[in-house]
């Protein structure tokens, strides 16, 4: 009778007082602690496969990072029964189980922090929040139908050899007999609901302080108004309810970069809070300040925690960040980079859809060479700029092209050299003067630099004549190199 009375009076006072969740919290040690919660409970009337919303704010504490900290199940003391579900914190996931699968939310939530966590059940969909934020991937329990104890803080394992209990802060633990919208979890999750809701079935707030019970505040009482407390369990303010601090991202810049490119992402800054960033569903180590520079693609979020209330809010929408990729740029002579005055190469850049060019000579654009080849005709250090479809540039590698020499005289005395027929398939005379008896060396190479012939010639002062077959050659352009100590002449030559 002073149970239901202390019951109606807080119920009572719920609907009549401030909306916002009171800083009341029960601490359950891991080792014995838990809440068993009377017959009929309001879990009851969730059973099969009907839609439902389990809600609780939860600090998870056990130092053991593959732990199972057991939140709500339904389960017997010999572990034979098949009925029943369980709501946990496993190996530092949120998870799930019933009879027809157990599945884990990919975000370690063991990380000393309060967490809103909610498991939503609508048809075959199953629906985790973590701190009002979604992740739709955990398979539907089945049939979770149980006539077996329902405790808060304990579970019976299904062989019935061992007990896994919560080490940590549980408080408001809500259940629900329909499937919650994300925008009622995020806007009801730091403020006390109405227990005049018909599908409010189980609300167990713990904000009683001290004692050995706490009062259902939700219409699944149905008489059975209250749980009793068991083991050690002991009251404390932690995981305090409020308004969530704001998690807001702002880019300082274009949030599509190329590829060596970076965007400052910014949340919101102010005293007692602290910050981590997060890239998809990971945590992004030593990322702890208000802003974060990303360098890579992803969708980002950063969890903003209010540390005098404890009170966690991670970005609902991800800041998506998209890096495009340089070109590639690489320049292939289609010729020998080394050739006398007079003569060129022709240096072809990498082809690509959509791809334009800018070539360099030196630290200089050339003025109007923005084709894929280039003809080279001066020595010089040559680089290409190519662009994408994406506007990302890439500058390549220089290539050096060489003059050193150039037909006529380039010796002391001039030598008058002269290769005929030019052209030729055959035989042809190389005719020059040499100023003094000397010894003569002959080559030809063609446009590549390949050497072909080479030949030393006796000389003596004045006309001398030599014969040269050209008949095995290739078709095309050759290099005659005449050199002495008087100097060195080069003729071309083109064979047909």
């Amino acid at each position: 009778m002073i149970k239901n009375l202390i019951f109606i009076i807080l119920v009572f006072a719920a609907t009549r007082c401030c909306s916002q969740i009171s800083p009341g919290a029960l601490y359950f040690d891991g080792t014995d602690d838990y809440v068993n919660l009377p017959f009929p409970s309001g879990f009851y009337s969730v059973v099969g496969t009907f839609p439902f919303t389990i809600e609780a704010w939860i600090r998870a504490d056990s130092p053991n990072p593959f732990s199972e900290d057991v939140i709500i199940s339904s389960r017997n003391e010999t572990g034979t029964s098949t009925q029943g579900f369980k709501l946990s914190i496993f190996d530092g996931y949120l998870s799930f189980w019933g009879p027809g699968a157990q599945t884990n939310v990919p975000v370690n939530i063991k990380d000393g922090l309060c967490h809103h966590v909610a498991v939503v059940r609508q048809g075959t969909v199953m629906t985790a929040y973590i701190d009002g934020v979604a992740y739709s991937n955990l398979v539907d329990p089945g049939d979770i139908s149980s006539t077996e104890p329902v405790y808060i803080g304990k579970w019976y394992n299904q062989f019935g050899n061992f007990t896994a209990y919560f080490m940590g802060v549980i408080k408001e633990v809500r259940v629900w007999s329909f499937a919650r919208t994300q925008a009622e979890i995020q806007n009801n999750m730091n403020a006390v609901v109405s227990s005049s809701d018909p599908d409010l079935v189980d609300y167990f707030r713990f904000n009683e302080g001290s004692g050995t019970i706490v009062n259902d505040y939700g219409n699944g009482g149905m008489g059975g108004n209250y749980a009793d407390i068991y083991g050690n369990a002991v009251w404390t303010t932690a995981c305090p309810g409020c308004t969530p601090p704001s998690a807001k991202i702002t880019a300082g810049g274009p949030l599509t970069f190329c590829s060596g490119g970076s965007v400052t992402l910014n949340a919101p800054n102010g005293a007692n809070r602290t910050y981590q960033w997060k890239k998809g569903a990971n945590l992004v180590s030593g990322a702890t300040l208000s802003s974060y520079t990303a360098t890579t693609g992803g969708n980002y979020r950063v969890i903003v925690t209010n540390t005098l209330t404890f009170c966690s809010k991670t970005t609902a929408s991800a800041t998506v960040v998209t890096v495009n990729p340089l070109p590639a740029a690489i320049i292939t002579p289609q010729g020998s980079t080394t050739f006398c005055a007079g003569e060129s190469v022709v240096l072809q850049a990498n082809s690509g859809t959509g791809l334009t060019y800018q070539w360099r000579k030196g630290n200089g654009n050339i003025n109007g060479a923005t084709l894929q080849n280039y003809t080279a005709l001066t020595g010089g250090t040559y680089k290409v700029t190519v662009t994408n479809a994406n506007s990302c540039s890439k500058l390549s590698a220089g290539t050096v092209v060489t003059v050193n020499c150039r037909e006529g005289k380039t010796g002391l005395d001039q030598m008058n050299l002269e290769v005929y027929p030019n052209p030729s398939g055959g035989m042809v005379t190389l005719r020059f003067y040499s100023p003094i008896n000397q010894l003569c060396e002959t080559t030809v190479n063609d446009l590549m630099g390949r050497q072909f012939f080479n030949l030393s010639i006796p000389a003596t002062e004045g006309v001398n004549e030599r014969n040269i077959d050209l008949s095995n050659f290739d078709k095309g352009i050759y290099f005659v190199k005449l050199k002495s100590n008087s100097g060195e002449f080069v003729k071309r030559i083109i064979v047909q």
